[in-house]
């Protein structure tokens, strides 16, 4: 049997490439009948055509050592007898983008049919530099998302079915990549959604309404008198009846140069996420058709709790989020950024558990932030990336997902895969923890705790969008609750994590024998070293800040992590607590007080019994502490239902209602990034964020019925 790519090689259009480029490639196959699988990679992203046919697209986002292939059935395009394939590659060549990891521009294929195969890439591959195609061009959409493209009609020549032009053998790329096929679906392309002209601003400008958000490729169909330059902008809300196009550096359009006459255009690249186009002409066009392509990952929804009229349409704006921001991986949102968070992907997760009950989506997500590979230990800030940049509160919501993954797929395999990178995320933190014992002699501020890091050129300490807490401020040289908690969190769904693989290993490996993890999470050393604990906190008072870590366990091991979460905890408890307000502050030298900072005290064991119940109460209604945003509404919600479950329940209800009742009331479709709407961040709010669809794992935790359509047995718990 033949290999997977035996013979095929990497290609260029020319041996020296430049950033924001676009190279074509020609080939020609024979076909008789039966499948013909195209496999194909590239960087950066690909365009294939079959007999000027769209057949395939959409490079799976990956980092160069560790490069994915597709693989498509293309037989429902080819024809008997001879066909022409034709492939459009775009390099973006560039190290700023949150969402892409630079490697050597390139292009890996092979056409494999039912005896063999049919063509590959190679030396004798024609190709040449994109004639339509702007390259080089450098038009930045945002920081985050990167390129936009430009596109000239004028220059089309109809290589892709009639005679080639220019066209040479392709230069070697001389690499060897490892190569793993996509891990999801392909995405599918919906039936277009065209604007309606909403508003003429004058002669040469008009607004189109495509009705609600939407995420896709930009299609167009018009009319023009001459050759000239189009500008096509694109946002989810307008102002002053314009699309808001320039919003600081940010520049939220698309370039296209008509030719005299008709022009028929449809990008295959970069996705629009917007609810209006405005397109703005030298010379007056007829516009036939200005829209959007949806692109989709395909999922089927679960049957929703119970809900009423306004909770309806809150579930509906979620899900409708969660779909718009899930494409190659999760997104944040689809207008502005389109990256992968740690963070922000959790709570998409956790809401598609029950939305949807996929998890194939969620396992490639976690796989691809997996892969991330830096020298502190920490994850990156976003997947695949290049900058030296990390969030690294987020690394530690890595650790959470994937307890979460764990417990609601049930898949031990993935999580034996990633456990060292787990370990060493979390070891980044421990470490720190130890450094702080060393600083000074006998007891310290930093002792047992884990300071912010520092250098801002690198660490941005975000923890939420709040002031005090956004990272802008941070001294590095002063702890925070927010960290230390967040890492007691890690700690134990580490050892949550441990505790299942060392059970499963065991018994694959030794039938039913008892391990040593299994015992001590079934109460045998567990209960021993418990006890001794107990002695300790009676002598100090209930609370102690010595370590409880005998000298047989073993590195790594689950109760290891639990026992360094207990000191954590107490060392938390006497930094923070304030036992005169009954509070935890921010940091250890005051510093205010936050909803989230308290609510992640509470659960993380930190602050326990009738001092959690009752600052639950102090999260209701202390209005001195600083609110938490629509991103961190779970750790308040999960704090609540920790302590009181019945009486919090309707709380919680009640207070999604009067945060989300202003975006229902807006006669939008999707939710916000913040409560401030698009008026936020300069102008620059997100009207489409999934971190924000939580409602839809409250209302099935909540309203939902134990028999799988709503509330689980694991929500439960």
């Amino acid at each position: 049997m033949e290999r997977i790519f035996d013979g095929a090689e990497w290609v260029w259009c020319n041996d020296s490439p430049r950033a924001d480029e676009y190279g074509e490639f020609v080939d020609c196959f024979p076909y008789e009948a039966g499948r013909a699988v195209l496999r194909i990679s590239a960087d950066s992203n690909y365009a294939a055509y079959v007999n000027g046919e769209l057949a395939a697209w959409g490079q799976y986002p990956d980092f160069p050592y560790d490069k994915v292939y597709d693989e498509v059935d293309i037989s429902d395009v080819c024809r008997k007898g001879e066909n022409r394939l034709a492939i459009v590659v775009w390099y973006y060549g560039i190290s700023t983008s949150s969402t892409y990891c630079r490697g050597s521009a390139g292009l890996l294929y092979e056409l494999a049919g039912e005896e063999g195969i049919l063509c590959r890439s190679g030396g004798e591959t024609l190709s040449r530099m994109s004639r339509a195609y702007l390259s080089h061009r450098m038009h930045i959409i945002t920081g985050q998302l990167g390129l936009g493209y430009g596109y000239d009609a004028s220059r089309e020549d109809g290589w892709m079915t009639g005679e080639l032009s220019d066209f040479r053998p392709s230069a070697a790329v001389e690499q060897e990549l490892p190569l793993r096929l996509r891990p999801i679906d392909k995405l599918v392309l919906l039936p277009d959604v065209d604007g309606v002209e909403c508003a003429q601003i004058d002669d040469y400008t008009v607004v189109y309404d495509l009705g609600s958000e939407q995420v896709g490729f930009l299609c167009l169909k018009l009319d023009s008198p001459c050759a000239q330059d189009i500008t096509i902008a694109y946002g989810e809300h307008m102002e002053d009846g314009r699309v808001r196009r320039i919003i600081g550096s940010r520049d939220f359009s698309v370039f296209y140069r008509a030719k005299e006459g008709r022009n028929v255009y449809r990008n295959p690249f970069r996705r629009l996420g917007c609810r209006y186009l405005e397109i703005h002409s030298e010379q007056p066009v007829t516009v036939e058709q200005l829209g959007i392509a949806p692109t989709m990952y395909v999922l089927s929804e679960r049957e929703r709790p119970g809900l009423d009229a306004f909770q309806e349409k809150v579930y509906d704006m979620c899900v409708e989020t969660l779909h718009l921001c899930m494409h190659e991986h999760y997104e944040d949102c689809p207008w502005r950024e389109q990256a992968l968070y740690a963070m922000d992907s959790r709570n998409q997760m956790l809401c598609g558990y029950y939305a949807f009950g996929e998890y194939r989506f969620p396992r490639a997500s976690l796989e691809l932030m997996s892969k991330d590979r830096r020298e502190d230990g920490l994850l990156s800030i976003c997947y695949p990336i290049e900058m030296d940049f990390v969030i690294p509160s987020f690394s530690l919501h890595y650790i959470t997902e994937c307890r979460e993954y764990l417990d609601y797929s049930g898949d031990r395999e993935f999580l034996r895969e990633i456990w060292p990178k787990l370990v060493s995320v979390a070891e980044a933190f421990t470490g720190r923890m130890e450094e702080g014992h060393s600083m000074e002699e006998g007891h310290s501020m930093e002792e047992g705790l884990v300071l912010p890091f520092a250098g801002r050129e690198r660490y941005w300490n975000f923890y939420e969008w709040r002031e005090g807490l956004d990272g802008y401020a941070t001294d590095p040289s002063v702890p925070d609750v927010l960290l230390n908690s967040l890492l007691s969190l890690a700690l134990q769904h580490l050892a949550d994590i441990g505790e299942k693989l060392g059970m499963e290993e065991g018994r694959a490996a030794e039938g039913e024998r008892v391990t040593e993890w299994e015992r001590a999470a079934e109460g045998e050393r567990a209960a021993e070293w418990e006890r001794a604990a107990e002695g300790e906190r009676a002598a100090e008072g209930g609370r102690t800040t010595s370590e409880v870590r005998p000298a047989e366990w073993k590195e790594g091991a689950p109760a290891d992590y639990r026992a360094l979460a207990r000191r954590l905890n107490q060392r938390i408890y006497e930094t923070f607590w304030d036992e005169e307000a009954k509070i935890c502050h921010n940091l250890a030298t005051g510093g205010g007080a936050s909803q989230l900072g308290n609510a992640l005290a509470i659960l993380c064991g930190a602050v326990e019994g009738e001092e959690a119940l009752g600052l639950c109460e102090r999260l209701r209604t202390d209005k001195t502490l600083t609110e938490v945003s629509l991103s961190m509404l779970c750790f308040k919600y999960d704090a609540w239902l920790k302590v009181d479950r019945e009486r919090y329940a309707p709380v919680i209800l009640e207070d999604i209602r009067r945060i989300y009742a202003p975006m229902a009331e807006y006669g939008g479709t999707t939710v916000w990034e913040t409560e401030a709407g698009a008026s936020d961040f300069d102008n620059a709010g997100s009207l489409c964020h999934g971190w924000s669809a939580m409602p839809v794992y409250y209302y099935h935790i909540l309203l939902g019925r134990a028999d799988g359509s709503g509330q689980s047995d694991k929500a439960t718990e």
